[in-house]
């Protein structure tokens, strides 16, 4: 009998919630797939640390980074496979790097799968760190990106020195979404959505400056959901340019509840800057069959075509973002070809489909 590929499978928790835990939840339902080839073991990784501080802090990691080492070798894992994101002014590369050497030492197989990152900002950083960085990276046996473009730009700055390979994310719902959709139904009032992080690169002020060049229409309502550093000023600036009446400014909610809020609605808008790498928000989306206002950002471009699924705006330019928003609600003969277009796209995403390309990498890897 052919012995069974072990993966320690590394994650933050469900709970926590945000872009990598939501992506976890198709990952998981892969791998599942896979179950006659390999055997998964999770850990929770990036815990809260909550208020502590200083010391207490520390002797909390380094208890963490012991029991990681102490699973690799009970457990006789054969692949490391963590999740998590590449950016500059985040503790998470510093910490991958450490969980990368611990791998090592124990000559096991060490994949990093990064949610977005800013890959092509490393040579602006200090010498240094472009070392340390360039030392990482090239020592993963596999860094997994959610892009094409993701994987260019690695490739272009580090040659053939890193491996690399891009894996879409599957997009699995926690709550069951309809396979078939009803297009034709007619809402009077459009209902808008955006959902997010609330951070300036992901476009929420954007999205409410742009309600405001459309105070003239009285057939749509936008909903925002999400929570982060701008919330308050988002708040405020709806008020200040009295759009109460427009906008409805909620915290974040479930992944469940704001999956049935996106079959309620009739549009999805996502002008995001941010480094993203495949954004789960906009995909679930797409999953639900909502016609998209986007900006062409890493794996969105890789997949959404103007005007079959989606209208393409420019970032950081609500006046730009209220015409297309105009023009959707003006042009229903759009909507009902973008919603059935995606929501067949949405077939590319499945587990099944994406659980092979992860078998191949893994038997590639302990084949090494």
């Amino acid at each position: 009998m052919k012995k069974k590929i072990n993966i320690l499978l590394a994650a933050p928790p469900e709970w926590l919630g945000g872009g990598i835990a939501s992506a976890v939840l198709g990952i998981r339902a892969a791998l599942l797939c896979l179950s006659a080839e390999i055997t998964v073991r999770e850990m929770v990784y990036v815990k809260p640390k909550g208020k502590l501080l200083g010391i207490n802090k520390f002797i909390l990691e380094i208890y963490d980074l012991f029991a990681f080492v102490v699973k690799i070798i009970i457990f006789k894992m054969d692949v490391v496979h963590i999740q998590s994101t590449f950016h500059y002014k985040n503790i998470n590369v510093l910490r991958d790097s450490i969980y990368l050497w611990a791998t090592r030492l124990t000559g096991k197989k060490f994949i990093l799968h990064a949610h977005g990152g800013e890959w092509d900002k490393v040579n602006e950083w200090s010498k240094g760190w472009q070392y340390y960085i360039k030392l990482y990276l090239t020592s993963c046996n596999r860094i997994i990106v959610t892009s094409s473009n993701e994987q260019q730009v690695l490739e272009y700055i580090y040659k053939d020195k890193v491996k690399v390979s891009t894996i879409y994310n599957p997009v699995v719902s926690p709550i069951p979404i309809p396979a078939q959709l009803d297009f034709s139904k007619f809402q009077p009032i459009k209902k808008i959505i955006f959902a997010s992080r609330l951070i300036e690169e992901k476009g929420v002020l954007d999205v409410v400056h742009a309600t405001s060049h459309l105070m003239h229409r009285n057939d749509f309502h936008v909903l925002i959901y999400g929570k982060g550093i701008l919330f308050n000023k988002a708040q405020s600036l709806i008020s200040s340019l009295n759009l109460q009446d427009k906008i409805t400014l909620k915290s974040e909610v479930s992944l469940p509840q704001l999956i049935e809020q996106y079959l309620q609605c009739d549009m999805f808008l996502f002008p995001s800057y941010y480094g993203e790498g495949f954004p789960m928000a906009l995909f679930y989306a797409v999953s639900c069959g909502l016609p998209i206002i986007t900006t062409k950002i890493r794996a969105v471009s890789d997949f959404l075509s103007e005007p079959e699924n989606c209208l393409w705006v420019e970032p950081k330019n609500p006046r730009i973002l209220a015409e297309k928003i105009g023009f959707l609600l003006d042009h229903p003969d759009l909507v009902t070809p973008m919603r059935k277009n995606n929501k067949k796209l949405s077939l590319s995403f499945s587990p099944e489909k994406i659980s092979h390309e992860f078998l191949t990498l893994y038997q590639k890897l302990i084949s090494q």
